[in-house]
């Protein structure tokens, strides 16, 4: 029989592990002896790890995304002597259109 606050370990690692009535805890009986959780803090002093892990991973996704996009990027697309040709192009299409339109209105 577990003392108030002593429960089945959820995890399975210890016999029994402390509920304070909001969290499990670090505190753990395992065949009558109480202790602590050593894993908990080793999961904490690893975060460090993980969370370095996962921005070198972004950062390496980013740079691989970059040369992949700079290495197959058309080099003519869209420089200054390109975009004025569109601009020139798109200009000379519009006044070409409207002047139809200008004279099938007046009529």
């Amino acid at each position: 029989m577990l003392d108030e606050g002593w429960y089945s370990d959820p995890t399975g690692r210890y016999e029994a592990r402390y509920w304070d009535g909001q969290k499990w805890t670090k505190h753990v009986s395992h065949y009558g002896a109480t202790g602590t959780d050593p894993i908990l803090r080793a999961r904490f002093d690893r975060l460090w790890v993980r969370l370095a892990l996962r921005v070198i991973t972004w950062g390496a996704t980013i740079l691989i995304i970059y040369f992949l996009v700079k290495a197959f990027w058309p080099t003519e697309f869209l420089n200054e002597s390109s975009l004025i040709h569109i601009t020139n192009h798109s200009e000379k299409t519009l006044q070409t259109i409207s002047l139809p339109l200008v004279a099938s209105a007046l009529l």
